[in-house]
């Protein structure tokens, strides 16, 4: 099940858009209902004894520190006791009916809620007492099950106030006095827009509407923004439950501090600010460190000395057409003179904010029953990417794509990749891998130009995905992170370098069920062609044998006589996928 939700002040005209999303919906082919005709259509009974008492229990039962938030919140409300139990009430009964659907509905349903978890923010927090408890709004966040994506219904607070006292206001409301009235409905206000800041740094989808004017505007407004509401360009919800494992770190693994991050922060315009914690895992080439800073906390990500600044750019273009767009992605922060780009110590950084509470997808343990599913959901979120960047070009051409100023051809082709051989037999370690040069020399001209003539179509392409590049977060969107190789190039190429990471230890019938169901996810959010489908070995292939040229064109100026291990099983792979023996070969044959 998918959720829309609209959030906006008292007397925003919340419960007149939503019907007429639902209607909007309909028209675009999209199977969307109401949450109150939904349960309608469910429920024979009294929605409260069918829903509200036993999935209540079970909603408590599986988000207690959301319940326990609200509880702390609302002692401290200035209200009496019965409204502030009615509070605590709505949020449950929401959770509830929430819940309910989730179990009963089809996955392909889209429900649109006139007042959600984020609406119910403005009846929990906007009787606090004091300055508005920010910490508190953004743990709320981060705990309740918000909409897939939050309708922000935005109107001038005067215009807000008068509608809602001509319709009338809620019974609690209009029996306080009127000065305690007009305190709530501006600490409303305060809420939403808080509310607003908060979504958006936590990456969650959100569309404003201006209903300062007409309805009708309005839903113009919402027609404008249907791609977005339709869901193609978003990705899934994971559901992993509250007992989710998190897998053994490795012993030897431990994190460092990336070198330069004192100069990374000054250049940031941040004096103030403390080291949380590191996350990198490789000293003196890469690695992020998480900082306390008083606006919040920051991933700073030190860049290896090996990316060229011309891939930096390329993936922080794409990266704010994300945001922009309002994909889940990290969310870049510019240093004081307003570039991402930091050059500190003689080192690249970036800045991010910081996603708390989401972890590695291949951090938690799940059962060997659910990957397939698992493979479906990553494969839906990395067609909802594609999905969102398409005809999105970036300025500036990736070394590793294709070049944006002369279509189809890649910025490495074939004749650097052979200049590089060339470089490589001239060395004095060649002699030592004379057979693999010959063999590479032979095949990569015949898989480049088996690649070449498939036709495939060309997209921005994260460049790196797999479950280690992909968050997680119990009942929020799944969020892809690190797009240091993301480019111009085939889409395909995704799918080729994706698959592989999801065969697990298992093959056979296993490693081919968790393939197809990862392209059954792609192609869920994004179209996927006949020639592309089967081109999938050929590019796998093709793929690793441009890798294993680079590699060679490495080794040659490392220490040490260590044979390049990696060069060999990339041509091992190659070998594999020729005869048609590799499991992705075969699943390309059944779609």
């Amino acid at each position: 099940m998918r959720t829309i939700e609209f959030a906006g002040a008292v007397g925003s005209g919340k419960s007149t858009l939503a019907p007429e999303l639902v209607r909007l919906l309909r028209e675009a082919g999209i199977d969307a209902v109401g949450q109150t005709d939904a349960l309608a259509g469910l429920v024979s009974r009294r929605v409260g004894l069918a829903v509200d008492a036993p999935h209540g229990a079970a909603f408590a039962a599986t988000h207690p520190r959301l319940m326990l938030l609200v509880a702390r919140v609302l002692a401290r409300a200035a209200t009496d006791r019965s409204h502030r139990r009615r509070i605590a009430g709505l949020v449950l009964r929401l959770g509830a009916r929430r819940q309910f659907l989730e179990s009963t509905l089809a996955p392909d349903r889209t429900v649109v809620i006139d007042e959600g978890f984020v609406q119910r923010a403005v009846n929990v927090f906007a009787w606090a007492p004091g300055p508005l408890p920010v910490r508190d709004l953004a743990r709320y966040f981060r705990l309740a099950p918000i909409g897939d994506v939050v309708v922000m219904v935005q109107v001038d607070g005067r215009v807000a106030r008068g509608r809602a006292r001509a319709r009338g206001l809620p019974q609690r409301v209009a029996a306080k006095p009127v000065e305690e009235a007009e305190r709530f409905l501006a600490r409303a206000e305060q809420v939403v827009d808080a509310a607003g800041r908060v979504l958006q740094s936590l990456g969650v989808p959100t569309i404003v509407v201006n209903n300062d004017g007409t309805r009708e505007g309005a839903v113009d407004a919402l027609r404008g923004h249907l791609p977005q509401l339709a869901g193609a360009a978003q990705p899934p919800r994971m559901k992993f439950g509250p007992l989710a494992l998190s897998r053994p770190r490795r012993r030897g693994r431990a994190a460092v501090t990336p070198t330069g991050l004192e100069a990374a922060m000054d250049a940031l315009g941040i004096g103030t600010w403390r080291l949380l914690r590191p996350l990198g895992r490789a000293t003196g080439r890469s690695g992020s460190a998480l900082v306390e800073t008083p606006a919040g906390p920051l991933v700073l990500k030190r860049y290896k000395a090996s990316v060229p600044i011309d891939q930096v750019r390329v993936e922080h273009e794409i990266l704010r057409e994300l945001e922009a767009l309002q994909f889940p992605a990290p969310r870049l922060r510019a240093s004081s003179d307003g570039t991402t780009i930091i050059d500190a110590s003689g080192a690249m950084f970036a800045a991010f904010g910081y996603l708390d509470g989401y972890r590695r997808s291949d951090d938690v343990l799940r059962p060997g029953w659910l990957q397939p599913a698992t493979a479906r959901l990553h494969g839906s979120a990395l067609g909802a990417l594609h999905a969102a960047l398409a005809g999105f070009v970036p300025e500036t051409t990736s070394p590793h794509g294709l070049d944006r100023n002369a279509p189809g051809r890649r910025a490495r082709d074939l004749q650097w990749h052979e200049d590089l051989l060339d470089e490589v037999e001239r060395s004095p370690r060649a002699p030592r891998l004379r057979e693999e040069l010959a063999e590479l020399r032979h095949v990569l001209p015949e898989s480049d130009a088996r690649v070449s003539a498939a036709e495939l179509s060309a997209g921005v392409v994260h460049g790196d995905f797999g479950p280690y590049n992909v968050l997680i977060r119990d009942g929020a969107p799944l969020f892809i992170v690190d797009y240091e190789l993301a480019r111009l190039d085939w889409r395909v190429v995704d799918l080729a370098a994706a698959l592989p990471r999801y065969l697990g230890r298992r093959r056979g019938r296993d490693a081919e069920r968790r393939l197809s169901r990862f392209l059954d996810g792609y192609r869920s959010k994004v179209g996927l062609l006949p020639q592309e489908l089967r081109a999938l070995p050929a590019v796998l292939a093709f793929l690793s044998l441009r890798r294993a040229a680079v590699l060679l064109g490495r080794w040659i100026d490392q220490p040490g006589d260590a044979a390049p291990w990696e060069v060999i099983e990339k041509l091992m792979l190659a070998r594999t996928i020729a005869a048609g023996d590799h499991v992705i070969a075969r699943v390309a044959r059944t779609f």
